[in-house]
């Protein structure tokens, strides 16, 4: 009778042990592992990921240029001299012709009372210029932003000459370079050749 008093609460005793593993198994839950205990260790270790970084960027307003009275004189900064050729070489009797433009690029509308003057050298050799006894009347003209004021300029292949009323000789064939040039401005330039 004794025997069976403690084989009854062994029985008992190993239905709870069997009931405490079940529950505790199932409350630890997955720990997302797989594979044999000979794979390596089970836990981990977790790489925190970087926190986000918050960069403040302060700005400033600048304050837009006010537009310039128009009929005030252009500002030299605002202004670019630019020139092109009809062509790179002029063969036989084929006269250079060049195209001068100046632009406004500042706020508003403004004068410009420059002349703007193609030279042609060779070298240090000062061949010929337009502005050289040339007529011209008044020179000063409104600039509107962006809108280029165009000249075309024609050289008769032959060097300026000291006296105005007198041809000068005819270039030679060769390498010539074009600038155009006005007062206190960049001056632009352009290569071409005779043959």
């Amino acid at each position: 009778m004794v025997d069976r008093y403690w084989r009854r609460r062994a029985t008992v005793l190993a239905v709870v042990l069997g009931v405490l593993v079940v529950l505790a198994y199932g409350c630890g839950g997955d720990d997302g592992t797989t594979g044999d205990a000979a794979d390596g260790p089970t836990d981990a270790p977790t790489i925190p990921s970087a926190a986000p970084t918050v960069t403040v960027t302060a700005t400033r307003r600048v304050p837009a240029a006010p537009a310039r009275p128009e009929g005030d004189a252009c500002a030299g900064e605002d202004l670019v001299v630019g020139l092109t050729t009809a062509r790179d070489t002029y063969a036989g009797a084929q006269r250079p012709r060049f195209t001068a433009t100046v632009v406004n690029t500042g706020p508003g509308a403004c004068t410009f009372d420059g002349v703007l003057d193609v030279r042609v050298t060779s070298g240090p050799d000062r061949v010929w210029s337009s502005a050289r006894c040339a007529r011209r009347g008044s020179a000063e003209r409104t600039l509107r932003r962006g809108i280029p004021h165009v000249e075309t300029v024609t050289w008769d292949r032959r060097r300026s000459s000291g006296d105005c009323r007198v041809r000068g000789l005819p270039a030679r064939p060769g390498t010539y370079v074009a600038t155009v040039r006005a007062d206190g401005l960049q001056p632009a330039r352009r290569v071409f050749h005779l043959r």
